[in-house]
């Protein structure tokens, strides 16, 4: 058995989820578990995309509050920011998380 993992993928979540699904595709073949395991692993994969775009909304919402209420502009910069590195860790670490989980259905 090869013990190069299946799921080793790089870039950002959206470019990782789209190859994450190229690769489970590959991976089924014609088997009926592994099209259920592959089925499940899809539906978590579509819920990761959004769950990271909304941290990039909330920055940008930030941003433009901070040009609409100049009274509040520093408070709604430092909001913008932290909301811009939790994104940027999310993404990071949704990545990790795709990886985890493939390489965990190709091992069942």
């Amino acid at each position: 058995k090869d013990s190069t993992p299946l799921f080793g993928l790089e870039g950002s979540l959206s470019h990782v989820v789209s190859q994450a699904k190229t690769k489970c595709e590959e991976w089924v073949g014609a088997n009926a578990d592994k099209e259920l395991y592959a089925k499940f692993f899809k539906e978590d994969l579509q819920r990761l995309i959004p769950w990271c775009d909304s941290y990039v909304q909330k920055k940008t919402d930030a941003e433009t509050n901070a040009l609409h209420q100049p009274d509040l502009k520093q408070t709604f910069l430092r909001e913008a920011r932290v909301h811009d590195i939790h994104a940027k860790q999310l993404d990071g670490a949704l990545v990790s998380l795709v990886n985890q989980l493939g390489n965990d259905m190709v091992e069942r």
